[in-house]
């Protein structure tokens, strides 16, 4: 790779978050910006770090990661219920910035369209408005049909990835052996210091995992879970679902050819259906993995590549928290026995409420959708009650306000 130029760090630093909580050494985006700006020499001292990295030779302050735990949800007291972040040293995220730019530009030839996690021109809703499609269209064309949709929980993806295997997929992709030995020593040649009420912890070597709050880290995900994917989609006893293109949607009022509903943003080739529709196995944003399969003989044979990933990988799956959702909306005797044997939620249109996925209700009756649209007006009732109490600049109630939605929602 070409050393980056001054012109490409001054961009950076111009481009650069600002207000945002430093890595260790406590150093903002902002004094680098301050310092380039008065003593020029300090602009060709930080590309020279940042073209000795690019051959693997890092300041001893970028091994050292600040991490904190952010809440999600569920029970305070178990561990698995906080997400770790990283807070790495401003000038390291000034070198893995531009790297992240430059895996972006390749990675749309690398990894399948379905996969819509921080892909370029992919959206999240991408996965939502096809999921509802074919549950439209298969309400209609093939209502007895056991086909199902099957939404998968990965258990801590980002911290269980493997340094060998990511090196290994890494190099089968066709990357430089300079930048794949570059990037391993970055990501797991560091210590972890973690920070608890401001007090820090003895520092613990990271051995896996990747860093929560690096622009690198969702990208080399994507690319260490692709040869998963590329596993279910070859693989001839998993069938996948196909869209009849001669039904009309009974919610839409209009045929439920994809082409005649493609939305103004997003990855239209996944979504454009052709006049003999393309059989669909999966689709994934980031590590939320959701398999279509046809019948229940199609179960062990997913259970069994899942299980060569896991040992590849290091990769697990929770299938505790593994849900099952008809896609006709009908109840099928087959699945739902399969479902109370294996302790597995299921969903069909008889289901009091609708499934959430990537924040968006997969539903079958007006009622579910009710039921997830008073959900949320009742959430951000109680999060407007408890901030009103709270003198917030017009500016902070935007803020709360989209992010209140937002929690509405997943």
């Amino acid at each position: 790779m070409e050393p980056p130029s001054t012109d490409s760090v001054l961009l950076l630093l111009d481009h650069a978050p600002k207000s945002k909580s430093p890595g260790l050494d406590g150093l903002p985006f902002e004094v680098y910006s301050y310092l380039v700006a008065k003593f020029p020499p300090v602009l060709l001292l930080l590309q020279q770090v940042l073209t000795d990295a690019l051959n693997g030779v890092f300041p001893e302050s970028w091994k050292q990661t600040r991490m904190v735990l952010l809440f999600k949800k569920g029970d305070p007291e178990l561990l698995k219920n906080w997400r770790p972040l990283s807070l790495n040293n401003s000038d390291a995220k000034i070198f893995t910035k531009p790297l992240a730019n430059r895996f972006k530009r390749v990675l749309s030839k690398l990894v399948t369209p379905y996969q819509t996690g921080f892909m370029p021109h992919r959206l999240i809703s991408d996965n939502a408005w096809l999921n509802q499609t074919l549950m439209t269209n298969l309400r209609a064309a093939a209502p007895d049909d056991p086909n199902v949709s099957v939404l998968l929980d990965q258990e801590k993806a980002y911290d269980r990835v493997n340094p060998t295997y990511l090196r290994m997929a890494l190099h089968q992709f066709g990357f430089p052996a300079s930048l794949v030995e570059s990037v391993s020593s970055l990501f797991f040649g560091t210590h972890i210091s973690l920070s608890i009420n401001g007090w820090l912890g003895a520092p613990i070597q990271q051995q896996r995992g990747l860093r929560h709050g690096d622009p690198l880290s969702p990208l080399l995900f994507n690319l260490a879970f692709e040869p998963f994917l590329r596993t279910i989609l070859a693989c001839s006893e998993l069938r996948g679902v196909a869209m009849s293109t001669n039904t009309r949607s009974p919610l839409a009022g209009r045929t439920s050819n994809a082409s005649s509903q493609i939305p103004p943003h997003g990855n239209h080739d996944l979504l454009r259906a052709p006049e003999s529709p393309p059989r669909i196995k999966l689709l994934s944003y980031a590590d939320d993995l959701e398999v279509f399969l046809t019948s229940t003989a199609e179960w062990p044979v997913l259970l069994s590549l899942l299980y060569l990933y896991g040992k590849a990988s290091n990769a697990k799956v929770n299938l505790n928290k593994t849900v099952l959702v008809s896609l006709s909306g009908k109840r099928h005797e087959s699945w739902t026995h399969l479902a109370e044997t294996s302790n597995i939620e299921w969903y069909d249109e008889s289901s009091i409420g609708s499934v959430r996925y990537l924040g968006y209700p997969l539903y079958h009756t007006k009622e579910q959708l009710a039921h997830f649209l008073d959900s949320v007006t009742v959430n951000l009732q109680r999060q407007c009650n408890l901030l009103k109490k709270r003198q917030l600049s017009i500016r902070g109630k935007g803020l709360v306000a989209s992010s209140s939605c937002g929690c509405g929602a997943s």
